[in-house]
């Protein structure tokens, strides 16, 4: 196990996750599925968390990874906590303002600005650093596995490489049971994972969202009711550290980004 300091919940996670014995499948890298990073301040039955889409291990290349910080994360079982891992490691966080838990939307600090958005949004206040943020939710990939190809392969409409990760997302809802989930909608979209979904946390609120990255922002959200849902939100939250947060965002257009909090917004309403 890795030299890191777990939360009770993550203890908890790497034991049911040892337990169920889920093998990388055949197409896949063949490293141990992660846990998810769960705050230690997160309570059962009243956090949020926030899925990303697939693993993307396209850099674990030999030449890339040999003594490498972030390579030392996936020595053995330790892959199994590898975003407490690499959150834990100074010299992956230097100078960082959204910290490196090896997933790029939360790394790059897209998520993050939207679970801020969604803790002030339900309950009128949010934290006021992405560390405070992160002591309080849980963050994971829904996919366990990455493809094993030389570029990254989202598969988040391929049913059949979705249904490897199923067990192990209802073991982590099951222990974690989040008040709000957000997720990527093309996953959700499948009758039988979401169906799966609910039957491990029948009290979590499922709120799918179209997946954060730049293609998204720049092309997709490019929409009249976004746009105008972007200069709202925008002039409302000027004054608040999501703001901030919003100009510090990476590798993407941050201007255009808050096309993805009038979008999510748009989730977050009542069903009519």
């Amino acid at each position: 196990m890795a030299d890191v300091r777990l939360t009770p919940l993550e203890s908890e996670l790497v034991r049911a996750f040892q337990q169920a014995k889920c093998s990388p499948p055949c197409w896949a890298k063949q490293f141990p599925p992660p846990i998810p990073l769960v705050g230690p301040a997160y309570v059962p039955g009243h956090g949020l968390m926030v899925y990303a889409s697939a693993e993307n291990l396209t850099w674990m290349r030999p030449a890339k990874q040999a003594g490498s910080s972030r390579g030392e994360s996936f020595h053995g079982d330790t892959a199994r906590v590898r975003h407490q891992h690499q959150y834990q490691n100074p010299e992956l966080q230097d100078r960082r303002f959204f910290p490196d838990v090896g997933m790029a939307p939360v790394n790059n600090g897209g998520l993050l600005c939207a679970a801020w958005f969604v803790l002030h949004h339900c309950h009128g206040t949010a934290p006021s650093s992405p560390a405070e943020l992160l002591r309080n939710m849980a963050v994971a990939n829904w996919c366990k596995f990455a493809v094993n190809a030389g570029q990254n392969v989202d598969y988040a409409g391929d049913l059949r490489k979705l249904r490897s990760s199923v067990r192990l997302v209802e073991i982590e809802l099951a222990v974690l049971r989040p008040k709000i989930l957000i997720m990527p909608k093309t996953i959700l979209r499948h009758g039988e994972v979401g169906e799966a979904m609910r039957g491990a946390s029948p009290e979590t609120r499922i709120v799918g969202v179209v997946q954060f990255n730049a293609t998204v922002v720049n092309t997709h959200l490019d929409q009249p009711e976004f746009n105008a849902g972007a200069a709202e939100l925008r002039s409302r939250y000027a004054s608040t550290p999501l703001a901030a947060w919003m100009s510090k965002l990476r590798r993407v257009n941050r201007d255009h980004a808050w096309r993805f909090l009038a979008h999510l917004a748009e989730e977050l309403r009542p069903a009519r």
